[in-house]
């Protein structure tokens, strides 16, 4: 197996474990209607896979050595694995010696990671333990270490966030075990008839965690899915720029009078200071820059204000004038256009 294709089936499969559709990896085709990624645990029912929609651009994980039916698989590409989720190993290894493992949220507060590892929710421990560790980092800005290590693969995002999109409704992903039902991921449901939720799924972490718990965290957290990208920024971040790393609207503001916790929309710019150094970093596209602080000041009374333009949270909060602060914005978004970097100030309004 080639580097590409390795680097492709890894893509695949970390799709299919996160749940996250809506950006779609170099090399892999469109989404179409057909079910993209499905997972055949160790002990699957092979007999499942007449009941989804599978065309040349599905990816089938099966375990080596498994027999599939050709007139089951409507031209899917089977990837054979060893170990897995369903077996006793807590690894799997792909052809090329690609090699992902499995650990719940807790184990994974205990155990190095060493491979790329996706980090489940498998009972309510879990579950309980993730939400603790989120409160934690928006009172103290301190982030679990499994968490934040370039290694982790958070699972089913669109169960643990609010705004993050499901593919469940399309059956994007699917994964088969011994009963001979289809799930949309380790910890799901069975699919059932009608579309399902778009945003705060209640079907992906079903089986391990009661919908009145999922609805009842999203209730009082409605920031988890800036959490959740935040994690994801600070992965990244980590590589680049080493640490300590505080970000705003996580036990820390560079304006004391805004509100602490997160209340930037959930894929706003993140604000990260590393040292004496200021970073802006688009959580969609991971875009990134440095600025002085003075912008950071800026930028952050916009994106964290409560006033209905962003000229009035940038007077209040940084003490300008309303001329001042208009001039302020206009010269910020030059700075912004000519770096190409994806905010249009007068659109947080």
């Amino acid at each position: 197996m080639s580097r590409a294709s390795i680097k492709i089936s890894a893509a695949r499969l970390q799709r299919l474990l996160s749940g996250d559709y809506t950006n779609p990896a170099e090399g892999l085709p469109a989404l179409g209607t057909a079910t993209a990624d499905v997972l055949v645990l160790d002990d699957g029912d092979v007999g499942a896979l007449e009941a989804l929609d599978l065309d040349s651009d599905t990816a089938i994980f099966a375990p080596l050595g498994m027999r599939l039916r050709s007139e089951d698989l409507g031209g899917a590409s089977v990837l054979a694995y060893e170990g897995g989720p369903a077996s006793d190993d807590e690894e799997m290894v792909l052809a090329g010696g690609l090699v992902v493992g499995f650990q719940s949220y807790i184990s994974a507060t205990f155990v190095p990671l060493t491979c790329p590892t996706s980090i489940q929710m498998t009972d309510i421990a879990d579950f309980e333990s993730f939400h603790q560790d989120a409160d934690a980092a928006v009172l103290t800005g301190t982030f679990p270490d499994a968490l934040v290590h370039p290694l982790a693969m958070l699972g089913d995002l669109c169960g643990l966030g609010t705004e993050h999109a499901c593919a469940a409704p399309q059956r994007r992903r699917a994964v088969i075990g011994p009963d001979g039902d289809c799930r949309p991921s380790l910890a799901g449901l069975a699919f059932a008839a009608g579309d399902g939720a778009a945003t705060a799924c209640t079907a992906c972490l079903g089986a391990t965690v009661a919908p009145a718990h999922l609805t009842a965290a999203r209730v009082t957290r409605p920031w988890l899915s800036r959490y959740l990208l935040v994690l994801d920024v600070l992965r990244l971040a980590g590589r680049r720029f080493g640490g300590p790393i505080e970000v705003s609207g996580f036990g820390h503001r560079l304006n004391a009078e805004l509100v602490a916790d997160p209340v930037e929309a959930t894929s706003a710019p993140v604000l990260l200071r590393v040292g004496a150094e200021h970073l802006v970093c688009d959580p969609v596209s991971h875009r990134v820059f440095r600025t002085g602080a003075d912008a950071a000041r800026l930028l952050e009374a916009v994106l964290a204000g409560d006033g209905d333009e962003p000229v009035d949270d940038v007077a209040t909060h940084l003490g300008l004038s309303g001329a001042t602060a208009a001039a302020a914005l206009v010269e910020l978004q030059g700075t912004l256009d000519k770096l190409d970097f994806p905010l249009r100030l007068a659109e947080l309004a």
